[in-house]
């Protein structure tokens, strides 16, 4: 089991229920999602919760999958050249499943982002910012559906 992987996979899903008008709240290196009530934004202002820390935190995670996602795909096992044997088949397998979960993971990600432009479109920075974050995101997701179709008709040769 992969933890990073896995905790990637909960991060991006948090962030795809982002509501309309909801924030970001960073406790203890997790994220979690305040719902803005009049309550909430006493207890982000009592805590120093910021939208500065959000933006940071979300631009370290996103920088982090997409590290994670370079390196599967510069694996020798997704070239897609390399024949593979019997005992490379497991590797490839849970890579290209881990890349494919990656991507539709990052995919679903944009929604929550795109409510956040909408909570934040008077702070020009950070709608610049999240803007950002979803180009990267299209650019990565582009790269891996490409990396993921170049391997789907790869054969297992005999050792």
């Amino acid at each position: 089991m992969n933890t990073e992987f896995d905790n990637f996979l909960v991060e991006l899903k948090i962030i795809n229920n982002i509501p309309t008008n909801g924030k970001l709240i960073i406790e203890n290196n997790c994220l979690i999602i305040d719902h803005n009530t009049w309550l909430s934004t006493l207890y982000r202002k009592w805590n120093k919760h910021s939208r500065k820390n959000s933006i940071a935190y979300l631009k370290l995670l996103y920088f982090n999958i997409f590290e994670l996602v370079d390196k599967w795909m510069n694996n020798y096992i997704l070239n897609p050249n390399k024949k593979l044997d019997s005992r490379d088949y497991i590797l490839f397998f849970n890579l290209k499943n881990n890349l494919v979960y990656l991507k539709d993971a990052l995919f679903s990600s944009k929604i929550g982002l795109k409510n956040l432009i909408g909570t934040y479109n008077d702070d020009l920075e950070m709608v610049k910012d999240l803007s950002s974050l979803i180009i990267q995101i299209n650019d990565k997701y582009e790269k891996m559906c490409k990396c993921i179709q170049s391997n789907s008709n790869k054969t297992v040769t005999k050792n």
